[in-house]
């Protein structure tokens, strides 16, 4: 049952980022990397960790948002709770290129008129790129989504949105 609560607001927080279009997607259940969403937002991209917890936040969420930023390249990371985090979790978050959300923030976004997440568009628009497409060696992982939209290999979507060609 737990583990289908997590899942339930991985599914919540997709829906809050696809009603405002902003485009997410999914990586699959197990072997994540650390990622259970990758967003795209200005030609950056950024990967999201769900933690849905009856206790605040640890590091432990932030170091597997930082594994998952090299894993998939990204160039930054998200993570967003129902809880508020730990000032550990805070302090490594600040030094690693992570935003943290926690459940007020999240109440907030969903109580707001707005359909904007300006402070999102703000973090994202701070990341600089500690990579170039020239120094990419390794093939782009591919997330495999389960939406019947998502079959097409992430790796192709990536390309075209970064414009990394063929």
């Amino acid at each position: 049952m737990k583990q289908q609560v997590g899942l339930d607001f991985e599914f919540y927080v997709q829906a809050m980022f696809e009603d405002r279009e902003i485009p997410v997607f999914e990586t699959p259940t197990t072997n994540d990397y650390g990622a259970d969403l990758v967003l795209y937002r200005h030609g950056k991209v950024a990967v999201i960790q769900c933690k849905y917890h009856s206790a605040p936040i640890g590091i432990h969420a932030v170091q597997e948002v930082v594994g998952a930023i090299k894993h998939y390249r990204a160039d930054g990371g998200i993570v967003i709770s129902n809880q508020v985090f730990t000032r550990q979790a805070v302090v490594l978050a600040q030094s690693n290129h992570v935003l943290l959300i926690d459940g007020n923030m999240l109440q907030g976004i969903m109580n707001s008129v707005s359909d904007e997440l300006l402070f999102i568009d703000e973090f994202l628009k701070e990341l600089r790129r500690d990579h170039s497409v020239q120094q990419m060696t390794q093939p782009v992982p591919q997330i495999i989504c389960r939406r019947r939209w998502m079959k097409k290999p992430m790796r192709v979507k990536l390309r075209q949105i970064k414009h990394l060609g063929p």
